[in-house]
């Protein structure tokens, strides 16, 4: 499987019998969770208060147990606020809601989950602090890699938020997305460092690519899985080198400062430090 590395360890995940939901897209992204919580707005400090009520919500539906009323409400109320989501489709969505939950609640209920979200990253203080036994996967890119990647919408959606602008000129737009790298990369590998010691996994996308047995061994161990030469053998398939994993090699890096690639080097020396762990 070749795409973004967290999609390939939701992949990993998934095959070794751990539950992601029942209400996904093709890259493996929770859309239960990412509805009312992948968006800026929702993000603000003003609405952490619906965050914080939206996650026991979240967990209650990934247990496989009836939402109440309000809880439903809170879900739709706060859906509805996210661009990205089309008027049909909220048209839809409180129908889809029930016919999933007539399903989900028909299954085994799940003690152990994971599920896949880009936004887990900014939100990871407030998971951490409602779910008490959380262990979160983060998977990296090379730093320069990440600068030249052809989803540069994050820029434009998540920008802001981080305090960086979405340049112009098009050109300009590596610089950008290598300074959003490093200050999200640095925000979480602090927070892990501070907050979470032995609950945070850190997966580097070229040593998955290039040792895949050990790298798989690391994340199924780490989630609590025996890593049994069976499911090694199976899982260690998943991952495939994408064409762009040196695409920054090939690629004239006068755009940075000397400043932005000293900082990118340091980074990338820590996070395969702790990603050696």
């Amino acid at each position: 499987m070749q795409g973004s590395g967290t999609r390939v360890v939701a992949a990993i995940l998934q095959e070794s019998g751990i539950s992601l939901g029942n209400d996904l897209n093709k890259m493996l992204d929770n859309l239960f969770f990412s509805r009312p919580l992948n968006y800026p707005r929702m993000q603000q400090p003003e609405n952490r208060d619906k965050v914080v009520a939206l996650l026991p919500v979240f967990e209650k539906w990934m247990a496989g147990k009836a939402l109440s009323g309000s809880e439903l409400r809170l879900y739709l109320d706060c859906s509805r606020q996210n661009a990205a989501i089309k008027r049909r489709t909220l048209k839809l969505l409180q129908l889809r809601l029930k016919n999933l939950g007539r399903r989900i609640f028909k299954a085994k209920p799940q003690s152990v989950f994971s599920w896949k979200e880009p936004v887990n990253q900014i939100l990871l203080p407030v998971l951490a602090a409602y779910f008490s036994e959380l262990k979160y996967i983060h998977v990296f890119k090379q730093g320069l890699n990440m600068a030249y990647t052809n989803h540069t919408a994050i820029i434009e959606t998540w920008g802001d938020f981080h305090g960086i602008k979405s340049p112009e000129n098009k050109a300009l737009i590596p610089a950008a997305m290598l300074e959003f790298w490093i200050k999200t990369q640095g925000e979480v590998l602090h927070f892990a460092q501070h907050n979470m010691p032995g609950r945070i996994l850190f997966v580097s996308l070229e040593k998955l690519c290039e040792d895949p047995e050990n790298e798989c061994k690391r994340i199924v161990e780490f989630a609590g899985i025996s890593p049994t030469n069976e499911l090694i053998s199976r899982i260690k398939t998943i991952p495939q080198t994408p064409k762009t994993l040196k695409r920054h090699q090939e690629r004239d890096h006068s755009v940075f400062s000397a400043d932005q690639l000293e900082r990118c080097e340091a980074l990338d020396r820590e996070l395969m430090v702790v990603g050696s762990w």
